[in-house]
């Protein structure tokens, strides 16, 4: 399994809300600060989005956007526009389809009208250092862009399933927004190993790192060494050890004990094994050491944290 996916397996998507935004006539929404995910796409027509007070974004259809770090932002007919608190206009997480012209002029007769879906999600775990810490507050995926291909068809089935209720139309718009995010995070995550950087971009996009990446995390319960993981990579030991933390952000011993209690924390949530089980399986020594890495590392013992999150 690639790194990617084996960290998505450990750290689990909840979508924790979804709306379809009906727009027309001159309209701008301000989204406060957030602690989820939010990944959304222009349906139709066009529009701006601008987090916190960066330099705004123009959006055309089939475009999408992914925003990190929780910023606050604003979506827009025109980034000039003074903007409406997304409360005063949306009912609620669930608000399935939402029409919002406060000109008066109904959507299917204005001009400029726009078809938006935004969802947020939450990630179990302690995710944002692995996965989201080297993105950008907003990354914007354009439909022109390489490996955006699937994003036509997938988009076309969300607009559809989102205009009208049909029988299991909730559990079929959950799905098409999780692959949208999945497709939107490996874009990302692409377009940021282009460049200079840390995390797990750059450590994707490098082959050398990414084999050692890959063996980690297929056999996590392995006592792995500096110098295994460098024979993985096809590299020195020391030049290994500098390419990974300079990459990683992580020295490679640090790393590979903190995925461990990731797998760990993973197996609490989503299994009813004993901790002296996931200790013996996961190549702790004992109980005791697993107890005392779990609580240096996420402030709680393994107990009570599958007890706040079962």
């Amino acid at each position: 399994m690639d790194p990617l996916s084996a960290a998505l397996d450990v750290f689990e998507l909840t979508l924790t809300s979804s709306t379809r935004l009906e727009t027309a006539g001159p309209w701008a929404l301000e989204f406060d600060r957030h602690d989820h995910l939010k990944v959304g796409a222009v349906l139709t027509g066009t529009c701006w989005i601008r987090a916190d007070d960066d330099t705004p974004v123009r959006l055309a259809a089939g475009d999408c956007w992914l925003l990190a770090g929780g910023p606050r932002f604003t979506v827009s007919s025109d980034p000039d526009l003074p903007a409406v608190p997304q409360a005063d206009v949306l009912p609620g997480p669930w608000a399935s389809t939402v029409s919002y012209a406060p000109a008066g002029d109904p959507p299917d007769r204005a001009d400029g009208r726009a078809v938006v879906v935004s969802s947020s999600l939450s990630v179990s775990g302690d995710a944002d250092e692995l996965l989201l810490a080297a993105l950008p507050p907003l990354t914007r995926i354009s439909a022109r862009d390489p490996g955006a291909g699937a994003f036509g068809p997938l988009l076309e089935l969300l607009n559809e399933e989102s205009a009208q209720e049909r029988p299991g139309g909730s559990a079929v718009r959950r799905h098409l927004v999780h692959v949208l995010f999945l497709h939107a995070l490996r874009i990302a995550y692409a377009g940021a190993g282009d460049g200079p950087g840390t995390g797990w971009p750059a450590a994707l996009a490098d082959p050398m790192i990414g084999r050692a990446l890959h063996a980690l995390h297929g056999d996590p319960a392995r006592r792995w060494t500096v110098g295994e993981l460098a024979r993985e990579a096809r590299m020195s030991r020391s030049s290994f050890a500098e390419r990974f933390h300079r990459t990683v952000g992580l020295p490679p011993a640090e790393y590979t004990a903190r995925w461990r209690l990731h797998v760990v924390a993973h197996q609490l949530r989503t299994t009813d094994r004993r901790v002296n089980e996931i200790a013996s399986a996961l190549g702790f020594s004992s109980p005791s050491s697993l107890n005392a890495a779990f609580r240096g590392y996420l402030g709680c013992s393994p107990v009570d944290y599958r007890r706040r999150h079962r």
